[in-house]
């Protein structure tokens, strides 16, 4: 049996999260509807990477193109993106973040604007978002359903996506943040201090270790006292 062709590679590793998703497909009637409303969240996301106008912003804003995933995959109310980490340049990874925090505080102005569409439906009223960075391994596999841009079909080892779905169950649980980065993403810490976001150490992630990370400065005060101790100490 021939060994697979295995690539290591320093990716980034992003997990976005529909909350409140089973509530709106568990709807009367709603199932015709279930795809429209995902693939319009997901193409709102796609803007914020591959560019375009995004309207939930004030302005709003006309995003530049930033990156391509290698590897993308929807499975209903969540997204997954794997990005080569060599494919940033400068400072486009903390752009990344900013966008990222701006869908997330923008979510709700996403909805309402789809909700002229579906008034009669519940649609999912928040979105939790992760990323995380570190080194990963892909392996050709013809089986994949994973795109690798227009190469041959590859897997990936997903270390970074695990972390990624696991920093976003703390977007549930410390409202009212809706973005979170491990801090090994490469970013300096002034940029981080310029764009608005503070350290902080992730102290309850499930199944893990304790992760340094990057949060919105505003929203991380903003959680309630008794959770922030719970969930995090101050880098």
């Amino acid at each position: 049996m021939t060994e697979p062709e295995l690539i290591r590679r320093n990716a980034i590793g992003l997990f976005a999260d529909l909350e409140a998703y089973f509530r709106f497909v568990s709807q009367r009637d709603v199932g015709p509807h279930i795809f429209g409303f995902t693939d319009y969240v997901w193409d709102c996301l796609e803007t914020v990477i591959l560019g375009g106008k995004a309207f939930w912003t004030p302005g709003p804003e006309c995003y530049e193109p930033l990156c391509t995933p290698i590897i993308t995959k929807l499975i209903g109310d969540c997204l997954m993106c794997i990005f080569d980490a060599n494919d940033f340049y400068h400072d486009s990874m903390i752009e990344l973040c900013d966008r990222l925090r701006a869908f997330g505080k923008g979510f709700g102005v996403i909805v309402l604007n789809y909700a002229k569409i579906l008034p009669q439906y519940t649609l999912p009223h928040r979105i939790k978002i992760g990323m995380a960075a570190g080194e990963e391994y892909f392996q050709r596999s013809d089986r994949s359903k994973l795109a690798y841009r227009d190469a041959p079909m590859w897997e990936c080892a997903a270390q970074n996506l695990a972390l990624a779905e696991r920093l976003c169950s703390y977007c549930k649980r410390a409202r009212p943040i809706s973005f979170i980065a491990s801090r090994r993403i490469p970013v300096s810490s002034s940029i981080i201090e310029d764009y608005g976001f503070i350290e902080a150490w992730a102290t309850a992630i499930p199944d893990g270790e304790n992760e340094r990370v990057i949060i919105d400065a505003h929203d991380f005060y903003a959680i309630d006292n008794d959770t922030r101790q719970e969930l995090f100490w101050e880098a």
